[in-house]
């Protein structure tokens, strides 16, 4: 009923079936709340579902790994990785940003990130995805990109 009379608006399935919606909407939230507010939650929830959903992209529909939210309780240098990804994965890109947080090269990153996902070109995989349940190493267009997710106290 929703598809019927959407007309040429977008959905955007979150919280529903991933399955028994596929065909049902256009994007779909396949990854878990990733709002700046705990770093090793988004490398837990954002990263992770980019790695293991990915092949579904474009397939039942496109994925959605959840946004990059930008904040004062997620350090930068992790924040930045995150949207880099989302930006080389050609998967729709979302962004919650708390005004405050906004620097020059937040500013400036957020702009190249969103330039280059409006492409919608990249070819992104994980490469260590059967030994990490979180991958650093993902070919994008190609080439090898390494992440580092971990904080320097590890996992949180």
């Amino acid at each position: 009923t929703v598809l019927r009379h959407a007309g040429d608006s977008m959905i955007l399935g979150c919280n529903c079936v991933s399955h028994l919606c596929a065909g049902l909407v256009h994007v779909y939230r396949t990854g878990d709340d990733t709002s700046g507010i705990e770093w090793d939650r988004t490398r837990r929830m954002g990263v992770n579902t980019m790695a293991f959903r990915l092949g579904q992209h474009k397939k039942f529909y496109d994925i959605d790994a959840d946004c990059i939210g930008i904040t004062p309780k997620v350090p930068w240098d992790k924040n930045k990785q995150w949207l880099d990804l989302l930006a080389y994965s050609a998967t729709p890109l979302f962004a919650s940003v708390k005004p405050c947080t906004v620097s020059e090269e937040i500013e400036h990153s957020l702009k190249s990130a969103l330039e280059l996902a409006a492409k919608q070109d990249g070819e992104l995989e994980p490469m260590d995805w059967l030994n990490n349940t979180c991958p650093e190493k993902w070919l994008y267009n190609g080439e090898v990109v390494t992440f580092d997710w971990l904080t320097d106290k590890g996992t949180f």
